[in-house]
């Protein structure tokens, strides 16, 4: 289960988190005529996760959709805080940047596992 601040993803399968290295903003300015160069360097690091995850299971083609305009909405209020994975795997200063489907959802032929999406679930952490 993965849980950020108080709201529950409706994924049922994932992925271990894929972190990127931790990055520092660094902006350069030069001038024209002007030797040298202003370099300013952010306090903040940030990195981003990226977690391969499974919507799946759902009877309804509208159920579905349901579950994916939650995480849209998700994105939008923006959801900040902690990102727990399983009781002891969390993160801190985390920021939900949003879900991006691979693939349009599927009905699952064999009858066992409905509506089902593949998607990537995506956050960035600051420290």
């Amino acid at each position: 289960m993965i849980v950020h601040a108080d709201y529950t993803f409706p994924v049922v399968l994932y992925g271990t988190p894929l972190w990127s290295p931790w990055q520092r903003p660094i902006s350069q300015k030069t001038w024209f005529g002007v030797s040298g160069a202003l370099t300013l360097v952010g306090a903040f690091q940030t990195r981003e996760c990226v977690v391969e995850a499974t919507l799946t299971n759902y009877a309804l083609f509208a159920q579905i959709e349901t579950a994916s305009d939650g995480m849209a909405s998700a994105a939008e209020l923006p959801l900040y805080g902690r990102l727990v994975f399983s009781p002891s795997v969390f993160y801190e200063r985390c920021l939900f940047l949003g879900w991006e489907p691979n693939a349009p959802p599927f009905f699952d032929g064999s009858g066992q596992h409905g509506w089902t999406q593949m998607g990537k679930l995506k956050w960035q952490q600051t420290r």
